[in-house]
């Protein structure tokens, strides 16, 4: 009596990383969701902003849904910085007229921006950071 072949084995393990890749991007979708920073895609009328959607795309056409969800799921630098300008819109009103300051760390280390309303007080903060100015 002998057990499956290696060839045998082999699609079962694809499948089996392919489902298993599969849950993860659902889970993931779902807690990103839930910090209110969903993974979108969006293109002429295929909009992918649910996690059963993830799911579902990566189930069905894992060799382009996979990809792109890594790629979707961290903003890029621009998409933060107009996600920030966005936020500042939100919270102020108007067309979001303003300046944003880069709080870097020594080294390198990483980035937050601090946005600032236009006409309100500004805030306290180091003579070491980088007014970003002309941001629109």
């Amino acid at each position: 009596m002998s057990g499956p072949s290696d060839s045998a084995l082999a699609p079962i393990l694809v499948l089996l990383l392919v489902v298993a890749t599969d849950l993860w991007v659902y889970a993931d979708a779902r807690a990103h969701r839930q910090r209110g920073t969903p993974v979108v895609f969006s293109a002429g009328s295929l909009n992918v902003d649910t996690p059963v959607a993830w799911f579902l795309g990566c189930l069905l056409l894992w060799i382009l849904f996979f990809p792109l969800y890594i790629t979707r799921r961290r903003p890029s630098r621009t998409r933060w910085l107009d996600l920030a300008h966005q936020q500042l819109r939100d919270d102020v009103g108007g067309d979001g007229e303003g300046f944003l300051v880069r709080l870097g760390a020594p080294g390198g280390l990483g980035d937050e921006v601090l946005a600032v309303a236009a006409g309100q007080p500004q805030p306290a903060v180091p003579a070491s950071l980088e007014l970003l100015q002309g941001v629109p």
